[in-house]
């Protein structure tokens, strides 16, 4: 499975209609593609200076690389990605992403476990 996980500087002066009709466009995108697993997201509630700017985050699972690419090509097309670079502070500057392969996570039983589960791979 792969985890698509992008942080945007969104300024504080950006138009809020803009922001949230981005972010929106970026998770129905998610939700047109096969492959897609979940999505979820939203803006830094903390304000203790450790998101070095980063306001908004989201991550989307995918079932492997192949899915995650008919996405990008989604944004492209439909040119969500450009919104998103002109919305961020700084353009492209302004946007992290990562895409890490992980395990599936299972619980065995009716309870949920009382520890992380967790791997780093």
């Amino acid at each position: 499975m792969i985890r698509h996980i992008v942080l945007v500087q969104v300024p504080y002066h950006a138009d809020p209609a803009e922001t949230e009709a981005v972010f929106f466009g970026m998770k129905e995108m998610a939700a047109t593609i096969e492959g897609m697993l979940g999505f979820v997201g939203g803006r830094n509630l903390d304000r203790d200076g450790l998101h070095q700017g980063f306001t908004h985050a989201f991550t989307i699972d995918f079932i492997n690389s192949a899915a995650r690419d008919d996405y990008i090509i989604g944004l492209d097309e439909k040119q969500i990605g450009q919104r998103l670079v002109k919305l961020a502070q700084g353009g492209l500057g302004g946007i992290l992403v990562m895409n890490t392969e992980i395990d599936e996570v299972s619980l065995s039983g009716p309870e949920r476990p009382r520890k992380l589960q967790a791997s780093w791979g």
